[in-house]
């Protein structure tokens, strides 16, 4: 009994292994990252009494087809501070869904469907931190230019659509992802 247990755990590793190779061969597996600047945070009209909202992601995607993808990111949303000594950091991962189609020659729209897991930090001059979690809807709408078979250049609006109405971020960002492995 040990023998064939054996042999179907050799089996089953040995199948992983192509599988996983065959995903790494595949120019369906590419990262990327993106960089921007908040626009909208809930009622709020700036990020900070410094306003640097300048936002961030890395990210990793799987072509389902050409149309479709699947992307997973870490987002860091804000890392403001204001005059009083308050901070606030705001960071996520999300999974989402993307379609795309072609308008024109090496130039693909975009929409993006999702979840993000994020987490709030506000840190206070008088020492102390209070931090929240949740998970929201994430949705957004971009434009990608193929530079190569490899490369390729986007920009996209983003909307962390929160239950609150005070709570919604949208982002704007331009990115590079890449897909040669």
């Amino acid at each position: 009994m040990k023998k064939y247990l054996m042999a179907l755990a050799w089996v089953t590793v040995a199948n992983a292994s192509v599988l996983a190779a065959d995903l790494m061969d595949s120019k369906n597996l590419y990262i990327g990252g993106n960089l921007g600047t908040v626009v909208s945070w809930g009622k709020l009209s700036d990020c900070g009494d410094d306003s640097n909202c300048l936002q961030g992601k890395v990210l990793l995607g799987y072509k389902l087809s050409d149309n479709v993808s699947v992307e997973g990111a870490y987002h860091q949303l804000l890392d403001v501070e204001y005059s009083d000594g308050t901070t606030l950091k705001t960071t996520g991962v999300s999974l989402s869904a993307v379609a795309s189609m072609p308008v024109a020659q090496d130039i693909d729209a975009f929409g993006r469907l999702g979840i993000l897991s994020g987490r709030n930090v506000a840190g206070y001059a008088s020492g102390g931190d209070v931090s929240s979690e949740r998970t929201d809807l994430l949705w957004g709408l971009g434009a990608q230019y193929k530079m190569n078979d490899n490369l390729s250049l986007r920009g996209e609006y983003e909307n962390l659509q929160s239950n609150s109405d005070s709570q919604d971020i949208g982002t704007v960002s331009a990115g590079i992802t890449f897909s040669s492995f």
